[in-house]
């Protein structure tokens, strides 16, 4: 597959956005609601992610609520009371998920035969302390995000691990100390990033992460952070170069955490190549703190493609 083939604008201040559902994802940032206010639709929601850590009670107009957890149980609950059709015209910006959820609507959505769809994303500025800005806490162990797991190809052979690593190095350390028994191991870092310093803070919080991820069989490439597409086939070359050259293969396991674009590769990797050993990790945690980012640099739209269910 040639996902660099699919189609990837980045929107002006005139765009006229109109769709039949929109969803977005409330985090308290410029760049959510901007982007929000300027889509019209007659059918627009708010997602409210429990995880997220709120300046007291919160109270959006067109709130979507919950209080599931798990991303599976979550989706599932608050898209129950949206009219979603096969010849609905889609978009959910993504810029405020949480990536577990994300990917479970995007696998949702192919499920319910709604194969494209468009895919919103807006980058800050800058984040309110550089490297240094806490996204989360009380990380847990990775495990397979719903609708993204596999059986091993041979459950002894070797494993491949691939990380999308961004600015949350005790996530990178949680899936690296978890899959450290992985014989091959590649680091995606997001060049050219977000904002010019971003990639050089970007090393900061990976230098963090490199003893747990040791020095044998490690390989660092780069992808672009605002492209998944252009991404998806980074990764890909990876996956099926790991096919070739590794007679023994066990797993093949995707960490998707760095940016929402680079998410969405691993997403569009997983559902094109079904037939491999690949599973999606990630290490869910407890609370996110919203309101992270600052202002609204660009405003991306990915037009999103999906294979038909058969």
């Amino acid at each position: 597959m040639q996902f660099s083939y699919f189609y990837i604008d980045e929107l002006d201040a005139e765009s006229t956005l109109k769709y039949d559902i929109f969803i977005s994802a409330f985090d308290g940032c410029e760049r959510t609601l901007s982007t929000y206010n300027r889509v019209y639709s007659p059918n627009k929601k708010w997602i409210i992610f429990p995880q997220y850590v709120y300046n007291g009670d919160i109270d959006v107009p067109d709130g979507l609520y919950s209080d599931k957890t798990d991303e599976g149980e979550f989706i599932l609950d608050v898209i129950e009371s949206l009219d979603i059709k096969k010849s609905s015209k889609v978009c959910i910006d993504c810029t405020g998920f949480l990536v577990p959820h994300l990917l479970f609507l995007i696998r949702f959505l192919q499920r319910k035969g709604i194969y494209k769809f468009d895919i919103l994303y807006s980058e800050p500025v800058s984040y309110v302390k550089g490297e240094d800005t806490v996204f989360t806490m009380n990380s847990n162990a990775p495990r397979p995000i719903g609708g993204y797991s596999t059986s091993a190809r041979n459950i002894n052979g070797d494993d491949a691990l691939i990380i999308f690593a961004g600015f949350n190095n005790q996530l990178i350390t949680n899936v690296a100390r978890d899959k450290s028994k992985a014989r091959y191991k590649t680091l995606f870092t997001g060049f050219p990033s977000l904002q010019a310093d971003m990639y050089q803070q970007n090393l900061v919080q990976l230098y963090k992460s490199k003893e747990t991820i040791g020095v044998t069989n490690v390989e660092y490439k780069m992808a672009p952070a605002y492209d998944p597409f252009t991404a998806a086939d980074k990764l890909q070359n990876v996956i099926v170069s790991f096919m070739n050259t590794c007679s023994n293969v066990g797993y093949i396991h995707i960490a998707p955490l760095s940016t929402k674009p680079m998410a969405i590769a691993s997403a569009l990797v997983y559902l094109y190549n079904e037939n491999l050993p690949i599973d999606i990790i990630y290490p869910p945690s407890d609370i996110y703190f919203y309101g992270h980012a600052i202002g609204i640099k660009r405003t991306w739209r990915y037009v999103i493609e999906l294979p038909k269910i058969l």
